[in-house]
């Protein structure tokens, strides 16, 4: 009997022993994940993956990540690199230019200076939208054919109007977005009564060098003899104010 207590006493001892070990190391996983940005609750602005207004300048800001001093890395590359190191202060001015993605990532250094990286967040800067900058005289250069000249008017707050589309004095509609795309405004013509073209697409514009490029398709609209359109030309428009 004395053994079989003496028995039970030295598993209770190695149970308590484990339960122990169990509790200290719990302890020290959670002490340091307080340094680990992404394992607790941490809050950036500009949101993740977020848009922002159009401006010069922005704050980044961080929140619920322990260090005692900071290093971000900020830049337009997906990995960004070292923009200001040992920073003390949970927040970072930095300049932006509109219809940019950037990058950004905090790295917390503890007390040993060890460093530990966040994930890498993201965020989009609009543009200032502009279309006074490109209303009047353009030369379009368009690949394998010529140069021409296109005047462009503005018929909307974010809709342009060109007068000169494939050198044939066609009329066509560019639609703008505060984050660099241009949109064709889907049209059809008919340049002679046995014939009917639609035009489409997409492309983006520079606000800073009044420039902007269009990738466009024109189709030879479905007929009885053709029950499918036909792709005519597919090719690249560049708009450089004169």
């Amino acid at each position: 009997m004395t053994e079989r207590k003496s028995g039970t006493g030295r598993n209770i001892l190695s149970l308590a022993g484990i339960i122990l070990m169990l509790t200290i190391a719990f302890s020290s996983c959670k002490k340091d994940d307080e340094f680990i940005p992404g394992l607790k609750s941490a809050s950036v602005t500009p949101a993740n993956n977020g848009i922002t207004d159009a401006v010069a300048a922005l704050d980044l800001k961080w929140d619920g990540i322990a260090a005692v001093r900071y290093n971000i890395y900020f830049g337009e590359q997906s990995i960004p690199s070292l923009y200001k190191s040992g920073i003390t202060t949970q927040t970072l001015n930095v300049p932006v230019t509109g219809g940019r993605t950037y990058y950004w990532q905090i790295g917390t250094i503890n007390a040993d200076g060890k460093e530990t990286l966040s994930q890498v967040y993201t965020f989009k800067v609009k543009i200032l939208l502009e279309l006074d900058k490109f209303t009047g005289l353009f030369d379009c250069d368009e690949p394998k054919y010529a140069h021409y000249d296109v005047n462009m008017t503005k018929a909307g707050k974010d809709t342009l109007l060109i007068d000169n589309f494939w050198d044939l004095k066609w009329k066509l509609s560019y639609v703008f977005d505060e984050m660099g795309n241009v949109k064709i405004v889907p049209s059809t013509f008919s340049p002679d009564p046995s014939l009917k073209v639609s035009v489409s697409g997409t492309g983006t514009f520079d606000a800073e060098k009044n420039k902007f490029t269009v990738n466009y398709v024109v189709l030879q609209d479905a007929s009885m003899g053709s029950p499918l359109a036909i792709e005519i030309d597919r090719n690249t428009h560049t708009y450089v104010k004169k």
